[in-house]
């Protein structure tokens, strides 16, 4: 009988010590769980916030790439002869105006004759 409550009182205090002991542990344990927990996610995000920032500049890259491909075309095209002579034609047919804008001429409209023949009427434009 001895025995038993000898054993039943060393148990007894095993566990409260084991109780103790957590007790003043655990505020610790969770706020090293709490920093890593915290460490982990900030890594995570600037993981994925280089991802993006990858992505989106390569996108830009190709962007910078197509643009200046067409700028070297639109260039190409606009030294050819042909367009030269059709910008002087439009430039004739729609002089600037002093606001910027551009406006067909009052013969386009009221009426003229065309150097290829017919007369050309009803044509208005604001550019």
């Amino acid at each position: 009988m001895k025995t038993r409550d000898l054993a039943s009182g060393l148990a007894l205090r095993l566990t409260l010590l084991i109780a103790l002991m957590l007790c003043l542990l655990m505020p610790a344990i969770i706020k090293v769980v709490e920093r890593q927990s915290i460490a982990d996610e900030l890594q995570l995000l600037k993981y994925q916030g280089q991802n993006v920032s990858a992505g989106q500049e390569r996108r830009f890259a190709k962007i910078r790439v197509v643009e200046a491909r067409a700028i070297t075309l639109m260039q190409t095209h606009l030294a050819t002869p042909d367009t030269r002579d059709a910008l002087k034609a439009v430039d004739a047919d729609y002089p600037l105006a002093g606001d910027g804008t551009r406006r067909s001429r009052a013969g386009l409209f009221d009426g003229e004759r065309h150097a290829s023949g017919p007369i050309l009427q009803g044509i208005a434009g604001y550019i």
